[in-house]
C-alpha cells in the first residue's frame, strides 16, 4: 500500500489548486447544510409552539387561526366536552386567542411587514406555561396594554418596550413587556387581552382559536368526533403538532426542494473542479506514478493511492463548510409566514444530521471527482513513465 503521507506531501506542494477545489467542496457543504438548517429552525420555532396533549379547536375550514372565527357561545358547548383537563372550578385548562395582522413599518426600509396580534383570554399572563417576561411588566386587565415578542422587538417601528402600535378605531395599544417562549412562534407576536382587539376590530364576542389540554391523549378521538359531529359547531379539532406541521409544511417542502437544487448545482461544479485538480495531478505526475508501478505497487494500489488523495481533498474542504455553517447558528433570520401572513424570526438549527449528510455528500464527490483520473493514473506503465 502506498504511504498516505505520499498524498498529503502531493497535495502542499500544489497549494493553489488545492485550495481552490477544497474551496468548491466547502462551498457545497456551507450551502446545502444551511438550506437543511433553515428549513430545521423554522419547522423547530413552529413546533416548539406545540404540545402532545394540546388540541386546537379551529372554524371548520379554516387553514389557521387567521382564517378561523366563531362564536364565544360556540366554545362555551366545547367547553362542556368531555376528556379536558380542569381546574378547581371545573373551567376547561387552555387558552382561548383571537388572532388579527396589523401592518407597521419595518425600521432601516420603506418597507411594511405584518405583525400578528393575539388577544388571550382563559389564563392570566403571569400564569402562562413557558412564558418568560424579560423585560417591563404584564399588562393591566382593561387597559390597551401589551407585551412583544422578544424575536421581533426592534425589528418594527414602534414594536418594542414602550413602544405604541396602532389599532383601528384610533385606538393606540401601548407595549409594556416582552416576552420570550423558547424560540417559539410566540416570539413573533404581540400579546393583550382578548377584549382589547374585539373591541378595537370590532369583534365582541368572537374568537379565533382555543388550545385546550386534554385530560389524557387516549381521548383525542372520542373529543374530536364529538365537537366536529355536531352540525351546530361548525368546528375543527386537531392535535396541536399536527396544526403546526401543517403551518410549516408548505414553506419546508419548496425550502427542502430549494436545498436539492442548489445541492445538485453546486456539487456538479464541485465534482468537475475535483476531476479537472486530479486529472492534473496525474499529468504532472507521470513519471513518479511509473516509478511506484516499477516498485512494484499494483494498480489497484494505484487506483486505491488516487482515490485516497481525493476523499482526503474532499474531507478537508468538507470540514471547513461545516464549520462555516455552525457560525449560521448566531443568525437571526425574518421571513413572512405563508399560512399566517405574519413575520416569522427564527434562527438556523443544526443538528449532527444534518452536518453528517452534508459531509457525505462532499465524500461522495470527492471519489466521484478521483475516479477517472485514479483509472488512468493506474494505467501509466514504467516504461511510458521513462519517456516523459
Amino acid at each position: 500500500m502506498i504511504p498516505i503521507a505520499y498524498n498529503v506531501r502531493s497535495l502542499a506542494v500544489r497549494r493553489r489548486t488545492t485550495l481552490a477545489t477544497a474551496f468548491g467542496f466547502a462551498l457545497v457543504v456551507f450551502v446545502f447544510s444551511g438550506v437543511l438548517m433553515f428549513s430545521d429552525g423554522m419547522r423547530q420555532t413552529l413546533g416548539k409552539s406545540a404540545s402532545p396533549q394540546r388540541v386546537m379547536v379551529l372554524r371548520k375550514g379554516a387553514g389557521g387561526e387567521l382564517a378561523s372565527q366563531f362564536d364565544e357561545r360556540q366554545l362555551n358547548v366545547v367547553h362542556t366536552a368531555e376528556h379536558l383537563t380542569r381546574d378547581g372550578k371545573g373551567t376547561p385548562r387552555g387558552l382561548t386567542s383571537l388572532v388579527v395582522s396589523a401592518s407597521v413599518d419595518i425600521i432601516g426600509t420603506a418597507g411594511v411587514s405584518t405583525v400578528l396580534m393575539r388577544g388571550l383570554a382563559g389564563v392570566e399572563f403571569s400564569e402562562l406555561r413557558d412564558v418568560k417576561l424579560v423585560a417591563g411588566r404584564w399588562p393591566q386587565p382593561g387597559a390597551d396594554e401589551g407585551v412583544v415578542g422578544e424575536a421581533i422587538r426592534g425589528r418594527l417601528r414602534g414594536v418594542d418596550l414602550d413602544g405604541i402600535v396602532e389599532l383601528p378605531r384610533a385606538r393606540k395599544l401601548k407595549l409594556v413587556g416582552v416576552v420570550s417562549h423558547g424560540g417559539s412562534s410566540y416570539d413573533s407576536e404581540i400579546w393583550t387581552h382578548i377584549d382589547v382587539l374585539q373591541g378595537a376590530y370590532g369583534l365582541e364576542g368572537q374568537v379565533s382559536s382555543a388550545s385546550l389540554e386534554l385530560s389524557s391523549a387516549d381521548g383525542f378521538d372520542t373529543f374530536k368526533r364529538n365537537i366536529e359531529e355536531n352540525p351546530q359547531l361548525g368546528l375543527q379539532v386537531l392535535r396541536e403538532v399536527e396544526f403546526y406541521e401543517r403551518q410549516a409544511g408548505g414553506m419546508n417542502g419548496l425550502i427542502r426542494l430549494m436545498a436539492l437544487l442548489l445541492a445538485l448545482l453546486f456539487s456538479a461544479a464541485a465534482t468537475i473542479g475535483s476531476t479537472v485538480t486530479m486529472h492534473a495531478a496525474v499529468s504532472s505526475r507521470e513519471r513518479e506514478l511509473g516509478v511506484l508501478r516499477a516498485l512494484g505497487f499494483t494498480r489497484a494500489g494505484v487506483v486505491g493511492s488516487m482515490l485516497l488523495e481525493s476523499t482526503i481533498l474532499a474531507s478537508f474542504g468538507g470540514a471547513l463548510g461545516a464549520c462555516g455553517a455552525l457560525a449560521l447558528k448566531f443568525v437571526k433570520f425574518s421571513m413572512l409566514n405563508e399560512a399566517t401572513s405574519g413575520m416569522l424570526v427564527f434562527s438556523f438549527a443544526p443538528s449532527v444530521t444534518t452536518l453528517s449528510l452534508a459531509l457525505a455528500v462532499s465524500l461522495a464527490m470527492g471519489l466521484l471527482g478521483g475516479f477517472f483520473p485514479a483509472l488512468r493514473a493506474s494505467r501509466v506503465t514504467p516504461a511510458a513513465a521513462m519517456r516523459h
